[in-house]
């Protein structure tokens, strides 16, 4: 499910990613964060937790077992920088072909849509984390229904150079955007939600000299330290996120074959192109 609802909402667990990672790299850049950063930041909104953990294994024992190292966001970066972590990279990787659906038509689920993971790069190794949603208080009054907790699934892996295009991956949104928008108007797709018009506001922010205000994840990135060009490609890229469950893009059908491949394409690769567009941008601080 979409962990925050609305058409105009990546999933919050990418969001979530994408604020770790930028929020973290600020802290080992700077040193400085807020305080408050947990829980205020929009990210957190449903949760109430997010903690860190390593699995270990027991002593003269092959049974393994997972440690907390951080209560909370601000308490693992700074473990990461006293353990020599320089900086905090996204990474994902599409499903295989044995998936039983394409990853967009997954990606508004818990767990689906391919892998994300947080990479903690050191000097001469990276280790990653994974992230594990679960619901805990169901029916909590304050809507922090989530429990999150990250944990460290591989470490000391090689480092790997990764060279980032901005200007490139802008491009390809903004071309994946004209191809699905023009699509839905042709189509007069309308299931509740004018979708034309979603794509359409999601390229006009590549076009506007500022950013909008009104995305619900404002705080998602922090601002100064990218271009304005990669902020508005990353909030382009989240405001054309339509992938969710029941009653979103991913729900709509066509009775022509023709048409539903074409949709099925075009989903697809606006999917990519929002992945492109994450990782590139995220990844170029």
């Amino acid at each position: 499910m979409n962990v925050y609802q609305g058409v105009e909402s990546m999933t919050g667990i990418i969001a979530q990613l994408i604020a770790l990672v930028s929020y973290g790299n600020e802290f080992f850049a700077t040193g400085n964060i807020a305080n408050d950063y947990f829980p205020a930041n929009s990210t957190f909104t449903y949760c109430n937790t997010a903690d860190f953990r390593i699995i270990r294994k027991r002593f003269l024992s092959s049974e393994k077992k997972e440690s907390v190292v951080a209560e909370n966001p601000l308490e693992w970066f700074r473990w990461l920088k006293v353990n020599g972590c320089q900086r905090l990279r996204l990474s994902y990787k599409g499903s295989d072909d044995t998936a039983i659906a394409r990853d967009y038509k997954l990606a508004g689920f818990v767990g689906g849509g391919g892998t994300w993971l947080l990479e903690a790069v050191y000097p001469k190794h990276r280790d990653c984390w994974a992230n594990r949603w679960e619901v805990n208080r169901r029916n909590a009054d304050d809507r922090k229904i989530w429990s999150v907790n990250y944990r460290r699934i591989m470490a000391k892996q090689p480092i790997y150079d990764a060279s980032f295009d901005i200007r490139k991956a802008a491009e390809n949104l903004e071309e994946a955007l004209i191809q699905i928008s023009s699509f839905a108007r042709r189509q007069h797709l309308n299931n509740g939600i004018a979708w034309a018009g979603i794509f359409e506001q999601a390229r006009q922010i590549m076009r506007n000299q500022t950013l909008r205000s009104d995305y619900f994840h404002q705080d998602l990135i922090v601002n100064k330290n990218y271009s304005l060009l990669a902020q508005k490609t990353i909030f382009s890229a989240a405001s054309a996120w339509v992938f969710g469950g029941m009653g979103s893009w991913n729900d709509l059908g066509f009775e022509s074959e023709k048409d539903q491949l074409r949709y099925e394409d075009l989903s697809a690769q606006l999917y990519k192109a929002i992945i492109e567009a994450t990782i590139t941008v995220i990844n170029s601080y």
